[in-house]
C-alpha cells in the first residue's frame, strides 16, 4: 500500500464518465435489450485499461477502474449484484428526488446535460422482494481481473521515486 509522511496522496472518488461505446452496452443491459456479451466484455476490459492509463498519465498516486463495471450508476448496481430487490412500476427518466443532493441543486445546469449523456433512467420503483444476498461474485471477479490487467499495463509509478529523482536533479515537484 502506498503511503506518504510528507504529503497527501492523490486520487479521486466516485465514478468517472464512461465512454460512449460502454454506455451503449450498459443501456442495453439496463433496458433488457439484446447485446453481444463478448463485445461488451472486450469493451469493458479496454475501457478500464484506458481509464487507468489516463489516471497514471496525469500522475494520480492511487488509480482505480472508474467504477466502469458497476452498470450505468452505482444505484443500479444493487439490482444487478444483490438479490432481494426488483423494479416494479413506471420507469422514470432522470434521477429520483430521493438522490438529488445539494450538488445536483447547485450545479443543475451541468447535471441536466450530464444525465442526458449517461443514460440515467429506470432508477425508481424498486421494492424489497426477498432476502438480500450478494450475487455478483462473477462480476466482481471480472472487475478485479480487468483492473489488475489495466494496472499491470499502465505506467503507474511511485510518485515518491519521481520526487527523489527530481530532487537529485535539483528540480522541485
Amino acid at each position: 500500500m502506498k503511503r506518504s509522511e510528507r504529503r497527501i496522496l492523490t486520487t479521486h472518488v466516485g465514478s468517472l464518465v464512461r465512454p460512449l461505446r460502454l454506455r451503449e452496452f450498459l443501456a442495453a443491459q439496463r433496458d433488457g435489450r439484446p447485446y453481444d456479451e463478448a463485445a461488451f466484455e472486450t469493451c469493458l476490459h479496454d475501457s478500464v485499461a484506458e481509464v487507468v492509463r489516463k489516471q497514471a498519465e496525469i500522475g494520480l498516486d492511487i488509480v482505480n477502474d472508474g467504477e466502469y463495471g458497476k452498470t450505468i450508476s452505482w444505484s443500479r448496481y444493487v439490482l444487478r449484484r444483490l438479490s432481494g430487490f426488483e423494479q416494479r412500476g413506471q420507469r422514470e427518466a432522470g434521477m429520483p428526488a430521493a438522490v438529488v443532493g445539494r450538488d445536483r441543486r447547485e450545479f443543475a445546469e451541468f447535471y441536466a446535460g450530464y444525465d442526458r449523456t449517461q443514460g440515467f433512467s429506470g432508477m425508481s420503483g424498486w421494492v424489497l422482494s426477498g432476502p438480500i444476498r450478494y450475487t455478483g461474485h462473477a462480476d466482481l471477479q471480472r472487475d478485479i481481473a480487468n483492473f489488475k490487467a489495466a494496472a499491470s499495463g499502465a505506467k503507474v509509478t511511485d510518485r515518491r521515486a519521481r520526487e527523489r529523482r527530481a530532487r537529485s536533479q535539483g528540480r522541485i515537484l
